[in-house]
């Protein structure tokens, strides 16, 4: 038999070799489907990462917004404190005079009425 020709081959091999052959084929279309699930939960993490920038875009904005609404109501804080102290003044002045004027009150009529004691202590002895 001559090197270029044919060898017949035995109905067993070509049996194994066509076993062979669709084990080959399952086994890459098990790695492609391996793939594609790999692929698709690699893009909906992308998508996942994109939302999740997009959200802390959204709350960096936002925070910005609250800190300038926090340094505003501060300013506003101080200013209103230095208005009530202003307007306060005169009132604490007023509350100061009546304590002043209250004790005047409180030593003279405590004090007429000391004498007042005493005189009448002086007629109840003297009758």
């Amino acid at each position: 038999m001559d090197n270029n020709e044919f060898q017949e081959v035995h109905p067993l091999e070509i049996t194994l070799l066509e076993k062979n052959q669709e084990y080959l084929f399952k086994t890459i279309d098990d790695i492609n489907k391996k793939q594609d699930n790999q692929m698709e939960k690699l893009d909906s993490m992308n998508e996942s990462l994109s939302n999740v920038d997009k959200i802390l875009a959204v709350q960096a904005e936002q925070l910005k917004m609250h800190m300038k609404r926090s340094d505003s109501n501060e300013e506003m804080t101080k200013l209103l404190k230095q208005e009530l102290d202003h307007r306060m003044k005169p009132v604490e002045s007023w509350a100061n005079g009546s304590k002043a004027t209250l004790k005047i009150t409180g030593i003279i009529l405590t004090s007429l009425l000391t004498i007042a004691g005493i005189v009448a202590t002086i007629i109840s002895i003297w009758r």
